[in-house]
């Protein structure tokens, strides 16, 4: 059971958010330094520069938390008897998957059609509705992971990330809500 928790699948994805929201406030900061240093108020300057040196620092450690995670979820493990073989894609040998791009548009669409915001499984379920003549027999096929997990679900869940960063969709978007922001409108 504890070993269950501890290989969960998204807890890759999990640092990875963390690492956007730390990106996304080194930003932030970054910018009210530089307004405050169009201003002249230098007193503010140095409070962001103290700020971001103090969390310089623990982005590393986030880094090195996630590359320890995958390294220690990196070793083969011997498989137990109730644990499923890995899957064969053999048949699907030199197909390519959708790009994450091409979830864009219908992840834009899916949150117009929802008014503007849903969890990610109504708008993934609007999304599967409107590419289930485009999605590839790779798409469907679930990855490696989590055997439940579709490989396009999981793409366009990045997809949803690099949105983010984008400014496509809302960033501090309350936790399991995905919001389009007004430069995804």
């Amino acid at each position: 059971m504890e070993q269950e928790a501890v290989n969960r699948p998204d807890a890759l994805t999990a640092f990875e958010m963390l690492l956007g929201e730390i990106d996304a406030e080194l930003e932030h900061i970054r910018q009210e330094g530089a307004r405050a240093f169009e201003s002249g108020d230098l007193n503010a300057v140095r409070r962001n520069m103290d700020v971001l040196e103090r969390l310089r620092p623990v982005r590393r450690q986030v880094v090195a938390a996630r590359d320890a995670w995958r390294a220690a979820h990196s070793r083969p493990r011997r498989r137990s008897r109730t644990q499923q073989p890995a899957l064969d894609l053999s048949g699907l040998a030199g197909e390519r998957p959708t790009p994450g791009q091409a979830y864009v548009l219908p992840i834009l669409r899916a949150l117009e059609r929802l008014g503007g915001s849903g969890t990610p499984r109504e708008v993934l379920d609007v999304v599967a509705a409107d590419l289930r003549d485009q999605l590839k027999p790779v798409d469907l096929a679930p990855i490696n992971s989590d055997p439940t997990m579709p490989r396009w679900r999981k793409a366009a869940q990045w997809c949803r990330y690099d949105m983010v960063n984008q400014g496509l969709l809302r960033n501090g978007s309350p936790r399991g809500v995905w919001e389009i922001s007004e430069q995804g409108r």
